[in-house]
């Protein structure tokens, strides 16, 4: 919380801290990511309205209470204020229900529709919490959340293990049409020793497979000109009548930021073998191309041994990195001190991420407006869920749940909630696209 938000608390000359109080328990049983993801809604808000002051969270144990199960539990307060622009009385009720802000000029002057209140009160009654509001206009706002956490125990420690080099190097096809996640994807598969190409969508994944062999694809759900649904069918039935594809049985797995079991059910059903979730988890990744080794050596493939060289964990050059992401090398400067290893690659990869992300940006808002103008939901619907993948990566919390809020609208034709969110949605990404926010 404190890495998220000290250096925007620094560059607007606005306090931040936060306080543990002394009586809490060591260890708390609760659920982390619906957590984390209210205080970063609720300081999120409280910098947005600050210009002046200070920023606190403060943390306290508010006595014992009993659950749903009826399981003694410790009440944990967690306190938000602000010393902002307030609230005024007659918008108090109506704060946390959905597009409800204190009145149309916050959202002209601060961005956004108040589906952030919305969310954490959702959140907040998923962990059988309350949540509510204290404020006064011109002075500031207070937002208390009380969540019942029983008593956790320590963690075991686990020593970080490296994942083991695969036996063998397999061809791998990436079919994705961000910049962002193609070149993570890109580097995670190239650091585990494997080779890739990489494709924007499903006509091209399809002729790429008529002129090589790949051992595994990775496949959007969602692309242009043709979507991972239909490419995949095309590939089972062995490509086109006159460009038959070099094998229409290699493995075939859903890379998605869409995981339900809705979605698992339908990709199977036309005749993928797994599904990924963005963001793709390393382990998960290392497991599936193990899996995809053992299918094609029992099928009789004769896969290259995996080089001994291959380097695993090292630091990319500042020069590679520009490459990759398309970047133009700064000249003139000075060269600074090489950090650790792990360190700079790392930073320098998140930072690259983030500078992809935002070049690309322009182009696909342009999309997006064109898409919504022509109420073309399956565009809009493939726009949202790109970007919603690419929030995943970036670790933008409120981004990700706004876009997939408006995905899903968009995918139902309901544009007139699509419409409602998208202030916001801009707002998020002009955050975003801040110079140095990515530093």
């Amino acid at each position: 919380m404190v890495s998220l938000f000290e250096e925007q608390a620094a560059a607007r000359s606005i306090g931040f801290a936060i306080d543990f109080a002394p009586d809490l328990p060591p260890f708390v049983v609760g659920d982390p990511t619906r957590l984390r993801q209210v205080l970063v809604n609720l300081v999120g808000n409280a910098f947005k309205f600050t210009q002046r002051g200070a920023v606190s969270v403060c943390v306290e144990r508010a006595g014992l209470g009993t659950s749903q199960g009826g399981r003694q539990v410790n009440l944990i307060r967690f306190t938000v204020s602000d010393s902002g622009i307030g609230i005024d009385p007659d918008a108090m009720l109506r704060l946390f229900q959905k597009f409800e802000q204190a009145d149309a000029s916050t959202t002209r002057r601060y961005g956004g529709t108040g589906l952030g209140l919305a969310i954490c009160r959702q959140l907040v009654e998923l962990m059988e919490g309350e949540i509510e509001v204290a404020s006064t206009p011109g002075q500031g706002s207070t937002f208390t959340f009380t969540l019942p956490l029983a008593d956790g125990v320590a963690p075991p420690l686990v020593p970080q293990v490296a994942l083991a080099p695969h036996s063998h190097q397999l061809r791998v096809l990436c079919a994705e049409d961000f910049p962002t996640n193609q070149i993570i994807i890109r580097v995670m598969l190239e650091e585990l020793g494997h080779r890739v190409d990489v494709v924007a969508n499903g006509v091209l994944a399809v002729a790429a497979c008529v002129h090589t062999r790949y051992d595994l694809i990775l496949m959007d759900g969602r692309m242009p000109e043709m979507d991972g649904a239909t490419a995949t069918r095309l590939i089972r039935v062995g490509g086109w009548p006159d460009q038959p594809v070099r094998d229409q049985e290699l493995m075939i797995v859903a890379l998605t930021a869409n995981a339900s079991d809705e979605d698992r059910s339908r990709y199977l059903g036309v005749g993928m073998d797994d599904f990924l979730s963005k963001p793709v988890d390393e382990a998960a990744l290392h497991g599936l191309l193990a899996r995809a080794i053992e299918r094609q050596l029992q099928r009789g493939f004769m896969l290259p041994r995996m080089p001994s060289s291959v380097p695993r964990n090292v630091a990319r050059g500042q020069a590679e990195l520009d490459a990759l992401f398309g970047v133009a090398p700064k000249t003139g400067a000075m060269p600074l001190p090489s950090p650790p290893a792990q360190a700079s690659r790392g930073g320098d990869l998140q930072r690259r991420i983030r500078v992809a992300f935002v070049a690309d940006l322009e182009g696909r808002l342009l999309e997006l407006d064109a898409a919504l103008a022509a109420q073309d939901q399956d565009g809009a619907g493939r726009l949202l869920h790109g970007l919603k993948g690419s929030a995943a990566y970036l670790d933008e919390t409120e981004l990700h749940m706004l876009c997939t809020e408006m995905e899903e609208a968009a995918d139902a034709g309901r544009w007139t909630q699509v419409a409602l969110h998208l202030p916001r949605l801009r707002a998020l990404l002009a955050q975003i696209a801040i110079p140095g926010k990515e530093m």
